[in-house]
């Protein structure tokens, strides 16, 4: 029974793959002098974790986070949907890390990831309201991820006093 849900997942994930448009495609293909790497209309996603070709992809805008993990061969027996949102649809330079079922609970357990959080996730931490939420995802989108928390502080109304009540329950 196992192998025939296998064998309807690759042909399901196979039709997804080959129906895709051409405006979104695996990009292992990068070349650093191509001046064409990505159309206009296009946008980047770093897709990490329990996926089967993690790597980062181009994809046209207003795409979900479910087409890309079919365009990166879908999941792994390990991933962890629980708090995934596969009908999210991808903004430009996000990075999205599917999680195993396996994966160490005591660290970064309930931290906010400040480089992948919505706005709503973000108002939970102690001093962020709607709009300092809004300038931290301005951030990342205008100057891509954040690369350690201390670079929270880069963003306008953010400063030592802000950083010291949330340090501890975000993460990058």
């Amino acid at each position: 029974m196992k192998r025939i849900i296998f064998i309807l997942y690759l042909v399901f994930s196979l039709f997804i793959v080959c129906s895709c448009d051409d405006e979104t495609s695996f990009s292992n293909n990068y070349n650093e002098n191509s001046t064409n790497y990505v159309s206009s209309s296009n946008i980047l996603i770093d897709l990490k974790g329990e996926v089967i070709r993690p790597g980062i992809y181009s994809i046209k805008e207003g795409k979900t986070l479910y087409d890309v993990i079919i365009l990166a061969g879908g999941l792994k027996d390990t991933a962890d949907l629980s708090n995934i949102n596969l009908s999210e649809v991808l903004t430009k330079n996000c990075m999205k890390q599917i999680p195993s079922l396996y994966q160490d609970t005591t660290t970064n357990n309930n931290l906010i990831n400040i480089n992948t959080a919505s706005i709503s996730e973000l108002t939970t931490l102690n001093g962020i309201g709607t709009s300092i939420a809004q300038k931290i995802i301005d951030y990342r989108t205008n100057n891509g991820p954040f690369n350690e928390i201390e670079d929270i502080k880069n963003v306008s109304g953010i400063g030592e006093n802000v950083f010291n009540k949330i340090k501890d329950y975000i993460t990058v």
